[in-house]
């Protein structure tokens, strides 16, 4: 059964045998709204014990295997069925609230709600596939998707879902101008009404799927959760006027409070920088782009584009995030070459996580880690953070690079000298943080500008 953690965004699962597993979920949601969610999961197991001893069965192997998404392959077939006779067994749909208006081409029916809850149950099962920690890659992820939301799918509904949010955005806050105010924003800011309607689909299909109530409408309440992002997104993100998109990126080394003038910044300028960075080393960005490096990114990289741009990667419209590992290896090889550790890895390609013993930081590497941030006197930079906070972070970040394997881009394993990298990945976030970088960061935004009015 799921059990509330004590740790933030984190869900336990014990299993009948009293041995627990922790999910970190990439949600907060998840954990706030644990009842809604996870009561009903529970509920499911306590009833059917086939479905029990079968789901139980299929995390253990989940957890500890190198290959998940066929992991998942191999359970969901029985799964879905078990799930789906618990759910009739139960009559969980009995208090189903629809609202059905014929007079709409976009209404949805009883029926089609009926599907959107089952399988808004069924994602329960699975939220651990794609929004933990034990998350499969971004390939697996969406094709997990399609089959847990088939049904959608085939009966249309995720179509309908789609034409709802986009009327939504076409006729929200500030002005009821429909098209018009996303013509202009798009001009400015790179967002469309269409492409945010997707974006958006999607949120919400992440967001609201999850812990859907069979009595408080499920439709109305996903409409609701689009609603409330879309004006957020126009109050708060974009604002209601137009600002001038000629921003000065030399003047610019933190995020700043004028976040109209900032979504324009990295939707512009930084996407128009790293154009010139795939076309300087084709060959890597070719190779690279196969595989998600995304824990590398998050982990490596996310320190200096937050330095050099003020903004996280994940804001960064890129729809190759390799091309922040080649940016990255860009700028050491120039500017800080005796890192060859850090370089090298940066070029590696993170394949699987290790068995569960091996995915625990050693301590003699936490030791290290420790030692080296008292050494270098982070806490005199990171002072709104205590030490203890500071050595946890970047035990952390080692922790998760810690536990994948590594390949050449030729497909040959790479042994990782650990010690070696955590003195140089240190030695990475001290330069960054400590201002040592500056001059070399000057220059990378002075060629920006340059590219810009030679593109002009």
């Amino acid at each position: 059964m799921f059990i509330k953690s004590t740790q933030r965004k984190t869900i336990d699962f014990l299993f009948s045998d009293s041995t627990k597993q922790s999910f970190v979920t990439e949600l907060a949601a998840l954990s706030n709204k644990f009842k809604s969610i996870f009561n009903i999961v529970n509920t499911m197991l306590d009833s059917n014990q086939e479905l029990k001893d079968t789901y139980e069965t299929f995390l253990k192997e989940y957890i500890i295997t190198n290959d998940r998404y066929n992991c998942f392959l191999k359970y969901y077939p029985k799964l879905f069925k078990l799930i789906q006779d618990t759910y009739d067994t139960l009559n969980l749909g009995k208090d189903l609230t629809v609202k059905v208006n014929n007079e709409y081409d976009l209404n949805i029916n009883f029926e089609e709600t009926s599907c959107l809850y089952k399988v808004s149950i069924r994602t329960r099962f699975f939220l651990i596939c794609y929004l933990s920690d034990y998350s499969v890659d971004q390939i697996g992820q969406k094709e997990i998707q399609k089959l847990i939301c088939r049904e959608m799918i085939d009966l249309g509904i995720l179509d309908k879902l789609y034409r709802i949010i986009n009327s939504i955005v076409l006729n929200t806050f500030p002005t009821k101008s429909g098209r018009k105010i996303w013509d202009l924003l798009s001009a400015s800011t790179g967002y469309t009404a269409d492409s945010y309607a997707i974006k958006l689909l999607s949120s919400v299909i992440y967001k609201a799927l999850p812990s859907l109530k069979a009595n408080e409408n499920p439709i109305a309440y996903m409409i609701s959760i689009a609603k409330n992002e879309v004006d957020w997104l126009l109050r708060t993100k974009l604002g209601v006027k137009f600002v001038n998109s000629e921003i000065n990126i030399v003047t610019i080394t933190e995020p700043n409070n004028h976040i109209e003038e900032h979504e324009i910044y990295y939707r512009t300028i930084v996407k128009e920088y790293f154009e010139p960075i795939a076309n300087k080393y084709p060959e890597l960005t070719n190779s690279l782009s196969k595989y998600n490096t995304f824990n590398t990114v998050a982990n490596v990289c996310n320190p200096l584009i937050n330095k050099i741009f003020g903004i996280n990667s994940n804001h960064l419209l890129l729809e190759n995030i390799s091309i922040v590992n080649i940016f990255c290896y860009d700028f050491l090889t120039r500017f800080d070459p005796s890192k060859t550790e850090l370089i090298n890895f940066l070029l590696l390609i993170p394949i699987s996580s290790r068995t569960y013993d091996n995915r625990v930081l050693p301590e003699n590497y936490k030791e290290k880690i420790m030692n080296l941030v008292t050494y270098k006197e982070l806490n005199k930079i990171f002072k709104h953070l205590s030490p203890s906070n500071i050595k946890k972070i970047l035990i952390d970040s080692v922790t998760k690079l810690y536990g994948y394997t590594y390949i050449t881009k030729d497909n040959v394993e790479v042994t990782i000298d650990w010690s070696r990298f955590i003195e140089q990945y240190i030695g990475f976030i001290y330069s960054i943080s400590s201002g040592k970088y500056d001059e070399f960061i000057k220059i990378v935004k002075t060629e920006i500008l340059q590219n810009r009015k030679d593109a002009a």
